[in-house]
């Protein structure tokens, strides 16, 4: 079992209210009357694709990285940041919410995993029980197990909420690294996961603990950001090739490509689309016709479905978001001005 380490969770609340604000933006990569941008204060993104997630009473949560906190973003905007329980131990690098609602975040150089509840109170990390661990990318199935990938010692695994922590070897083809990243847990608690190295997704039955392996069509696809989507189905990045993927419960793989470069996030939107973005645009795909549309917001950070029902994109290249609606849709905001061009 792991070695857990408990401190009563403690905050910083910076005492702002977002507000609204026109951002500058580069020429439209594609017209898109159906959507519009509109930009509101908010922290900046540390690193490609932070990890952004909302809870189920509405709470927005992503992390800070290089400050080692936890940021959550209540209906009303007001921004608290977190110390997730030792806050001198970092950086994070994953996060999670599981069915009971408590936010699970990863050290992925700490070499721990820990735990706070959603309203406060006191916090627990767990030092995992092997040599160097290194837990990245973080996944809940519905048995309330937190899944981690920790590509470093080419291992997948879960810990339950006492802090029993069970690992299993991924594949390693001709003796290479698969260094397992991004995971997503499927309807029937399959683990997914996403090999950079082996440019392939992966399955993991969390049962017997076998791989399938699925190759993806295009080499060098270098896949990342894996993400539930309509149907059932799984998404994935290839920024390299400037694609998205798509795999099914079948382990069918389709492509499509974007035309748009250094895309870092990715997620479903409100309306069964996929969006990505990059720090000069943001797309929508249509996965049921594969039309992909493009207008400008400066994106590149973590994406999830706020509270007011629209896409919230983090933007890198400022301290602010993106709330991204129907042009004839009300917006939710507090102050907020057209950011669109």
């Amino acid at each position: 079992m792991a070695k857990a380490i408990i401190r009563t969770t403690s905050s910083v609340v910076t005492g702002v209210i977002l507000l609204g604000l026109t951002i500058p933006q580069p020429a439209l990569a594609e017209s898109q009357p159906n959507y519009v941008c509109r930009g509101f204060a908010g922290p900046q993104a540390d690193y490609d694709g932070t990890p952004m997630i909302t809870a189920k009473e509405g709470v927005v949560w992503l992390i800070k990285q290089n400050a080692n906190r936890l940021i959550r973003i209540d209906k009303t905007h007001h921004v608290r940041a977190v110390i997730p329980v030792d806050g001198a131990n970092g950086p994070l690098e994953g996060m999670t919410i599981a069915p009971n609602g408590a936010i699970w975040y990863s050290k992925i150089s700490g070499h721990r995993i820990g735990r706070i509840p959603a309203n406060g109170g006191k916090g627990v990390e767990y030092e995992l029980p092997y040599q160097d661990a290194a837990p990245a990318a973080l996944a809940a199935d519905t048995k309330g197990r937190i899944w981690f990938a920790d590509a470093v010692n080419n291992k997948v695994g879960y810990i339950t909420n006492g802090g029993k922590v069970v690992s299993f070897d991924a594949p390693s083809p001709d003796h290479s690294i698969t260094a397992p990243g991004s995971i997503a847990i499927a309807a029937d608690n399959a683990v997914w996961m996403l090999s950079m190295l082996l440019n392939a997704v992966l399955r993991l039955d969390p049962e017997t603990g076998t791989f399938t392996r699925y190759d993806i069509p295009t080499p060098g696809g270098n896949p990342t950001l894996l993400t539930h989507g309509p149907q059932g189905a799984l998404w994935f990045l290839m920024p390299a090739v400037n694609k998205i993927g798509r795999i099914t419960n079948s382990g069918e793989i389709t492509e499509f490509d974007t035309g748009s470069q250094l895309t870092e996030s990715l997620g479903a939107g409100p309306d069964e689309a996929i969006w990505f973005s990059s720090m000069y645009e943001v797309g929508r795909l249509d996965p049921r016709s594969g039309r992909i549309q493009k207008f400008a917001c400066v994106g590149g950070g973590g994406m999830t479905v706020g509270p007011d029902g629209h896409l919230w994109v983090q933007s890198k290249a400022g301290d602010y978001f993106y709330e991204v609606k129907r042009r004839d849709e009300p917006s939710a905001a507090h102050g907020m001005s057209a950011a669109n061009r």
